[in-house]
C-alpha cells in the first residue's frame, strides 16, 4: 500500500493497485492470491486394507486437477509445449513424466485438425529422398507437401533408424535392472489393457532392429484418433503403477515419455497403414 501511494508513475501504480484489490478478492472470496499455481503436484494419502473401485486412481487424480483448474479458477500456466495452448482437457500434472505426450494428449482431446502430427523442437521433416535419416536440407515440408505425400499414404514418419533393438537402446540409456522393472510393468499394463498386443510389444523392443523416433509422425485425424485412443490408457494406467517419488531426476523420472515413444512401434505393427518415410533436418 505504501508502494502504490508513493509511486509516481501512473502504469506502475496501477499495477500495484491491481495487486491490492487481488488480494481484498482473495481474502473475501477464499481463493488463492495468485492463480499461476505452475505445475500441479498431488500428494495422496489412502490409508490401510482400502479398496478402490470404479476407474483408475490416475483418472480421478487427473479428473480433480481438471476441476481445481476450471472450479477454482486457476490460470492454467502450464502450457501445450508446441500451440502455447492451455484450455480445455490436458493432463499437465503428468507432464514431469510423459513429457511431449501431454501435448498429443491435448491435441486429441482438444483439436479437430483432419490433418495433424508433430515436430521436434530442434528436427523436423525435410521433403528429401529417404535415403537417410538425418539430412543437411532446409527443404521443409510444408501443406501442399503433407497433402500430396498423403493422398496415396496414412501416415508420414521419421524415416526407421537401425540402431539396434529397442532394448538394447534403452538398457544403455536407463540401466539394466531399471529398465527390466519398467519394461515388466508396461508388459503388465498391456496386457491388462489391451492383450492382443503383447506379442508386438515384445517383439517391438527385443527382436525389431529399427525404430521410428523422436514422436514425430503426421496423419489424418481418424489415424490419430486411433493410436491415442490405444497409447493413453495404456501409459496413464503405467504412471499409475510406478513409484514416481523414488524417482526424482531424468532419465529415470522421465520413464514414462521415453516408453510412450517406443511403443508407436507395436502399436504400427498391428496396423495396415502406408507409411511415408522422410529424413529429418537437425536445427
Amino acid at each position: 500500500e505504501k508502494a502504490a501511494e508513493n509511486e509516481t508513475s501512473p502504469s506502475s501504480r496501477f499495477a500495484l493497485e491491481t495487486i491490492l484489490k487481488n488480494k481484498d478478492i482473495a481474502t473475501t472470496e477464499n481463493m488463492p492470491v495468485c492463480q499461476d499455481t505452475g505445475m500441479a503436484v498431488v500428494f495422496l494419502e489412502i490409508g490401510q486394507e482400502v479398496f478402490l473401485d470404479g476407474k483408475y486412481l490416475i483418472d480421478a487424480v487427473n479428473d480433480g486437477v481438471r476441476r481445481a483448474y476450471s472450479d477454482g479458477y486457476f490460470r492454467k500456466s502450464v502450457c501445450d509445449p508446441l500451440t502455447r495452448d492451455n484450455t480445455g482437457d490436458n493432463i499437465s500434472a503428468l507432464n514431469a513424466y510423459i513429457n511431449e505426450n501431454t501435448a498429443i494428449y491435448w491435441m486429441w482431446k482438444n483439436t479437430t485438425s483432419e490433418i495433424i502430427g508433430t515436430a521436434h523442437y530442434r528436427r523436423y521433416f525435410v521433403n528429401e529422398p529417404a535415403s537417410s535419416y538425418i539430412s543437411d536440407s532446409t527443404n521443409y515440408i510444408d501443406e501442399n507437401t503433407i497433402h500430396q505425400f498423403l493422398k496415396n499414404h496414412d501416415i508420414i514418419l521419421r524415416r526407421s533408424v537401425p540402431y539396434g533393438n529397442t532394448e538394447d537402446c534403452l538398457r544403455k540409456h536407463l540401466g539394466y535392472d531399471f529398465f527390466e522393472y519398467i519394461k515388466n510393468v508396461c508388459y503388465e499394463v498391456i496386457k491388462d489393457v489391451n492383450s492382443d498386443y503383447t506379442d508386438a510389444y515384445i517383439f517391438a523392443l527385443s527382436r525389431h532392429n529399427i525404430g521410428h523416433a523422436f514422436n514425430m509422425f503426421i496423419t489424418r485425424r481418424h489415424v490419430f484418433n486411433a493410436y491415442c485412443s490405444w497409447l493413453f490408457p495404456i501409459i496413464l494406467e503405467a504412471a499409475n503403477r510406478i513409484d514416481f517419488t523414488q524417482l526424482t531426476k531424468p532419465p529415470h523420472s522421465r520413464i514414462i515419455g521415453f516408453m510412450g515413444e517406443a511403443l508407436l512401434m507395436p502399436w504400427l505393427m498391428k496396423q495396415r497403414l502406408r507409411i511415408k518415410e522422410l529424413p529429418v533436418a537437425e536445427v
